[in-house]
């Protein structure tokens, strides 16, 4: 990212192709395609630049980028500095020396704007964020049913290791955003986006799915679904083989299993789950608990639910962690209790390992929760929540150089992420 900057800042004003910047700023290495284009969204973030209505770096459709904002040499630089330019002002900020201001700026917040630039230069595979499904069923309490299809595609998806998937909470960060498809994709670092709405009446679904190519602009698949909501299950198969046809993958037949598995064939559990990690999501004491009644109730549906189990897991853990059920040592002996359950319900269900693993961790019994987040990343390789967890477990293994690179490819794949992400690195 630095490399970059300095060598835009010395080619002021200059339409550049991705090819010389790839060439001039990875010398020698194979890159993908999305090391040129993440290095850029990590400039413009640090310096709260709009790929929109840009002042520092601007696009140029099919040529390149350009950098447009002034460029002088200060007359106090020292001989043997590279050029470095003044502060340039917008909107009567005042930004410091942007090479010095992009140095300081990455070391004091560790991490804040600094993803894993390793992965971005070796990364050769699509990448993919599947926007919230827009919910048009005119009543705003089916909301969860909308986002929870949006969450299992995303989780269907992120099983394949030939694809790299952001994660849900960075996606849902763009809910009911009117934003540009294109500026969406470039802040989340990917070049395929998934949209679609559903409206559900009754017993009746229309769902409507499109995969979009932001590059090009393109449509590379649409569809329209108009079904039941028991054929719930086989809609969301096909959207994910559809999917995987388009963007020409090719599965490992362990993958094809796994992205196919199903977690329940009950859809009023499932229903009644979806409900649940709606209210889950919003982390407070009140939802927490009425979260814990719904997965209840799903588990008496289907009592071989496994992710039920695991979800019911982490109520009881986010119980132990925030001190609101006393005692809170019999809070964290239901999480690992319920967290095991699922486990040996289904151990080929990552949700289900790193529930284990999280509880595990937040318990302080790392060994065992660092195998559990192991297990979970091998079946789904762009589980960022996972990778945290192993991470966290690794430093308190003595192991703290291990920990930076999962951690950085946690925050590719989850780039809003939460406050613990840099806090641990």
């Amino acid at each position: 990212v630095m490399d970059l900057l300095v060598y835009l800042t010395q080619r002021p004003g200059r339409v550049l192709t991705r090819e010389e910047l790839e060439q001039a700023i990875w010398t020698g290495t194979v890159v993908g395609y999305d090391a040129l284009t993440s290095a850029i969204i990590k400039l413009r973030k640090a310096f709260g630049d709009d790929s929109h209505k840009p002042w520092l770096i601007e696009t140029v459709a099919k040529k390149g980028y350009r950098l447009i904002a002034p460029v002088t040499e200060p007359s106090n630089a020292l001989p043997s500095a590279a050029p470095i330019p003044e502060p340039v002002g917008r909107n009567r900020r005042r930004l410091g020396v942007m090479a010095l201001a992009a140095v300081l700026l990455a070391s004091a917040v560790g991490g804040w704007f600094i993803f894993d630039r390793l992965a971005s230069r070796t990364v050769n595979k699509p990448s993919i964020a599947v926007l919230p499904f827009a919910n048009l069923s005119g009543d705003p309490k089916l909301e969860y049913f909308s986002d929870g299809i949006t969450e299992d595609i995303t989780t269907d998806l992120s099983k394949i290791s030939g694809l790299l998937v952001i994660a849900r909470n960075s996606a849902f960060a763009y809910k009911d955003q009117p934003l540009a498809l294109k500026s969406v994709a470039e802040s989340l670092g990917v070049r395929y986006v998934l949209e679609g709405s559903v409206r559900r009446s009754g017993n009746d679904l229309r769902i409507n799915a499109k995969l979009i190519d932001t590059d090009s602009g393109s449509h590379l698949w649409t569809e329209r679904y108009d079904r039941k909501v028991q054929d719930i299950f086989a809609v969301q198969d096909d959207v994910t083989s559809k999917i995987v046809t388009a963007l020409a993958l090719t599965l490992t037949d362990s993958e094809t299993e796994h992205v196919a598995r199903r977690y329940t064939h009950s859809v009023e559990a499932y229903d009644l789950f979806l409900q649940g990690q709606s209210l889950y999501a919003r982390s407070t004491q009140e939802d927490n608990a009425q979260a814990r009644e719904l997965y209840w109730r799903a588990i008496k549906l289907d009592p071989k639910f496994a992710r039920a189990y695991a979800a019911l897991a982490l109520t009881h853990a986010e119980d132990f962690r925030y001190g609101w059920n006393a005692p809170t040592v019999a809070s964290m002996q239901q999480a690992i209790k319920y967290a095991r359950q699922a486990v040996a319900l289904d151990d080929a269900i990552p949700q289900t390992l790193w529930a284990l693993g999280y509880v595990y961790v937040t318990n302080k019994q790392f060994d065992e929760g660092v195998t559990a987040a192991e297990r979970a990343i091998a079946l789904d390789p762009n589980h960022a929540d996972a990778y945290t967890t192993l991470a966290y477990g690794r430093v308190y293994q003595g192991r703290s150089q291990e920990a930076i690179p999962l951690l950085r490819k946690a925050m590719r794949l989850n780039p809003h992420y939460p406050s613990q992400y840099p806090s641990i690195l």
